[in-house]
């Protein structure tokens, strides 16, 4: 698949709810009674997202585990996320996708875990295939995070790296 149209449909996606934002201010950090420390923007953030690899649990066959991509995503809380962006499938094929991340429990405070629902292409020739799958979340720091996919036939990760960070003195 053409880059462009890659490019394209990743800021298609994405532009309707990061137009007329730019211009507003830092995030800022709010404590959160029953969950002290965490992180809470009370604004939007937007990640890049490099999608690196996939280890599948079927070792006999052979899978492309080399899903290199790359997206955008916009956090609206902690729990609440969407992401769209490419990425090259198990099946060596050009993915688009489109997904809502819902996270609502953690697991020693930093990690974020929930599902992941919406559409991809790529796996079914010439259709878009609903997703829904768990997923894991962290942030590292201010600006380096990860996704973490399970799904029953294997494991993904992306790296993803804030382009808004959080401003502490907030």
């Amino acid at each position: 698949m053409n880059a462009i149209y890659r490019i394209a449909f990743v800021v298609t996606a994405l532009a309707a709810s990061v137009s007329g934002h730019a211009a507003e201010p830092s995030l800022r950090l709010t404590d959160v009674a029953d969950e002290p420390g965490l992180i809470l923007p009370t604004e939007y953030r937007h990640h890049v997202v490099v999608t690196i690899k996939a280890i599948h649990r079927n070792r006999t066959r052979n899978y492309n585990e080399e899903n290199f991509g790359l997206g955008l995503e916009r956090q609206y809380s902690l729990v609440w996320t969407v992401g769209a962006g490419f990425y090259k499938n198990s099946y060596s094929r050009d993915t688009l996708y489109a997904l809502a991340y819902y996270t609502p429990w953690t697991i020693k405070k930093d990690w974020r875990v929930g599902v992941v629902f919406g559409v991809v292409s790529g796996y079914d020739e010439g259709r878009l295939s609903p997703w829904l799958t768990g997923v894991i979340r962290r942030d590292f720091d201010n600006r380096l995070g990860v996704n973490i996919y399970v799904a029953t036939s294997a494991v993904a990760f992306q790296v993803r790296w804030a382009l808004d960070p959080v401003d502490p003195s907030r």
